[in-house]
């Protein structure tokens, strides 16, 4: 998606934005980020667990989505993402 001149990205965007372009660090930082703000966001939670798993960093990946999934039960992007990082 293009933006038009002056539109700005959301902070969630630039986060999935860093996770798409490989750089799973500073997303995974992002995410953070965003999570000690509202520690109820699923999309960032989601986000973390799959820049944890692109680290290496399969059991915090698991407890994140785990995490998003309990909280917005049966939601089928999240259970892929956690079937994926199982």
């Amino acid at each position: 998606m293009l933006k038009r001149r002056g539109e700005t990205e959301t902070p969630i965007a630039a986060a999935y934005r860093l996770l798409a372009q490989g750089r799973a660090e500073p997303a995974a930082a992002a995410f953070g980020r965003l999570l000690a703000a509202d520690g109820r966001d699923v999309e960032a939670r989601n986000g973390l667990a799959l820049a944890l798993s692109q680290l290496g960093r399969h059991e915090a990946a698991l407890e994140a989505i785990r995490a998003a999934t309990a909280a917005v039960p049966g939601t089928p992007l999240l259970l892929v993402n956690q079937g994926n990082i199982e």
